[in-house]
């Protein structure tokens, strides 16, 4: 049953973002669990900020994650046009990424993390796996040559609106 369950993992992920080929950007626009997380990193501008030598981590919700956001809340951060609205969309991509180069086993080491808008996440880790504030890392250590992405399948980010 395992091996079962391991092998519809990397058919249903796929393997190819395993081998560090390309940047944190790459990873985002190639991968198709994260469509929407590349979308808001293109329209915020830190697609381009995942271009540099970094390191990186990266904290990144799967597709299936921001349908459980309220309606209507991607499409306006997609479609910020005010400062206020675009501030929302920085602050919301801000919350997923952080300095450093983090793999699933270097956050077994580690209790909270700072990520790049200056907010503490909580790291919590067990023989199953890692979660950061409570949600699972669904997929983990997809390397890149500037640092890792690992799949969530929440959304931690609280709305100031």
């Amino acid at each position: 049953m395992k091996n079962f369950l391991t092998l519809l993992f990397f058919l249903f992920w796929g393997n190819h973002s395993l081998n560090a080929q390309g940047t944190l950007s790459n990873v985002f626009s190639t991968a198709d669990q994260f469509k929407t997380f590349n979308s808001l990193l293109l329209k915020s501008g830190y697609s381009e900020n995942l271009k540099m030598k970094g390191p990186f981590t990266v904290f990144a919700p799967t597709d299936d994650a921001f349908l459980e956001l309220p309606e209507g809340f991607v499409v306006s951060l997609l479609n910020a046009k005010t400062r206020e609205e675009k501030l929302e969309l920085y602050d919301f991509v801000k919350h997923y990424i952080f300095e450093g180069s983090y793999s699933v086993n270097d956050l077994r080491r580690i209790k909270s993390l700072k990520n790049i808008a200056g907010d503490e996440v909580k790291i919590e880790s067990d023989f199953h796996g890692a979660k950061i504030n409570g949600i699972v890392i669904i997929k983990g250590d997809i390397k890149a040559k500037n640092g890792y992405a690992h799949a969530i399948g929440k959304c931690f980010y609280k709305s100031h609106q």
